[in-house]
């Protein structure tokens, strides 16, 4: 699917989900904000060995060590009877670095270590039950699954007087789907996973050695991250 035809019909979901007028909103627009700390998984986590000092368009993108991030929501609960049903529009921040092996190799030679960033943009819809009716009224487990684009940034490596290569990412669609649990009314804990999709890298401008003209061809990388998801809502 072409990039605008996929952010159109985003556009028309988030429209769809917060227009409807006939079911009756619980509460007024429910707004969250996360921290997570993040796992890479598919071939983000990948084991690399540095060639020449650089990871290279063959293996950046891999390697991935813990990060963090962050993320901003906004939903809106129905009450339906059985618990409460939220659909939501999200966007989140990964933070990765190749693994510390690698950076201090890089580090020693006075090579600049590549960031990775992931944003996905998500809607979906998340399901909550109450457990009042069982003596934990401060508990209310949830459930949520979401659909989106994730855009993937990797900075640039190396040095200019050895060879400094930059990369360019195409984004892809991504997914996510999570387990957690409300503790009272402005606090969740949830593990979640995003399939963030899978995206052709290329080199960019490349210094004092032209990577691309030497080397023209894409590398696909299919990635993911563990989540381990902080929210407070409002």
């Amino acid at each position: 699917m072409k990039k605008n035809n996929t952010f159109k019909v985003l556009g028309l979901a988030v429209a769809m989900l917060f227009c409807g007028q006939s079911i009756k909103a619980q509460t007024a627009l429910e707004t969250s904000i996360f921290l997570n700390g993040v796992a890479p998984a598919g071939q983000l986590n990948d084991n690399a060995t540095l060639d020449n000092g650089l990871l290279g368009k063959d293996q950046i993108g891999t390697a991935a060590g813990l990060g963090f991030g962050g993320g901003i929501r906004a939903g809106l609960p129905f009450d339906i009877g059985m618990g409460y049903v939220v659909p939501f529009v999200s966007v989140d921040l990964f933070w990765n670095r190749p693994k510390a092996s690698l950076r201090t190799t890089m580090m020693t030679a006075d090579d600049k270590v590549p960031n990775y960033w992931n944003i996905p943009l998500m809607i979906g819809v998340q399901y909550r039950y109450p457990l009042a009716d069982m003596g934990m009224e401060y508990l209310t487990p949830y459930g949520e699954f979401g659909l989106g684009y994730d855009f993937f940034m990797i900075s640039g490596e190396g040095n200019k007087t050895h060879q400094y290569n930059t990369y360019k990412v195409k984004g892809a669609m991504a997914w996510q789907l999570g387990l957690g649990a409300f503790l009272g009314n402005h606090v969740s804990l949830g593990i979640h996973y995003y399939g963030l999709g899978t995206h052709t890298v290329k080199y960019g401008k490349c210094e004092p050695v032209d990577m691309l003209a030497a080397h023209p061809e894409n590398k696909l990388r299919t990635i993911g991250e563990w989540a381990l998801r902080f929210g407070f809502h409002f």
